[in-house]
């Protein structure tokens, strides 16, 4: 199978602080195009003083 997929390995850093009705579902859809366009990658959630 032939990717066209970027090489360079890639960090989204997302703030999460007081989101947690939207964030699985922002979280998927990073994860689908980062993973279309990414050969490597990773997402860090950052949760700073959440209630």
């Amino acid at each position: 199978m032939i990717t066209n997929k970027e090489k360079n390995f890639i960090s989204a850093v997302v703030y999460v602080h007081n989101n947690e009705k939207e964030i699985a579902n922002f979280l998927e859809n990073l994860n689908k195009k980062l993973n279309e366009n990414f050969e490597k990658y990773e997402i860090i959630c950052v949760n700073d003083k959440s209630i």
